[in-house]
């Protein structure tokens, strides 16, 4: 008897420190989406064309890396699309409908889990947002003169 309470006590700690970890995939998880919240254009911030760019532009270089996992993806793949939906307006009119069609591949992609097709999405989400930055500065460039 006196063996039995015994091993319940050693086993007791135990128990303890492994339900106080956590699961460490959701912890990093929920602050990847805390930090993405907060950057300018997601949940209801404003944002200037500059900033939906410039964040548009980090996010789509996370997805075109293959650095991330399918729930990274997924997230990071659903912000973009939120915040190039919500801002459409803050992106140059040229490209909005290739930024439209290269969501849409994406998120085929994720659903078939074909996570080439995904990143070349993403590349070309890239390469738009890259090649209307310079056109967006020549603009204002000639605006200021």
């Amino acid at each position: 008897m006196i063996r039995k309470v015994t091993y319940a006590l050693l086993a007791l700690p135990v128990v303890l420190a492994i339900s106080a970890c956590g699961d460490p995939e959701a912890q990093q998880e929920e602050q990847l989406e805390t930090a993405t919240l907060d950057e300018p254009g997601l949940e209801d911030t404003s944002v200037t064309p500059d900033e939906a760019q410039s964040e548009a532009l980090t996010l789509a270089a996370h997805l075109a890396s293959g650095e991330l996992d399918n729930a990274e993806v997924a997230t990071t793949l659903e912000d973009l699309d939120r915040l190039i939906t919500a801002n459409i307006v803050e992106f140059p009119e040229d490209i909005r409908p290739g930024l439209t069609g290269d969501l849409e591949s994406a998120h085929a992609a994720l659903t078939a889990e074909d996570m080439g097709a995904l990143q070349e999405a993403a590349t070309s989400i890239e390469n738009r947002l890259t090649e209307a930055a310079p056109a967006s500065d020549e603009a204002s460039a000639s605006d200021a003169e």
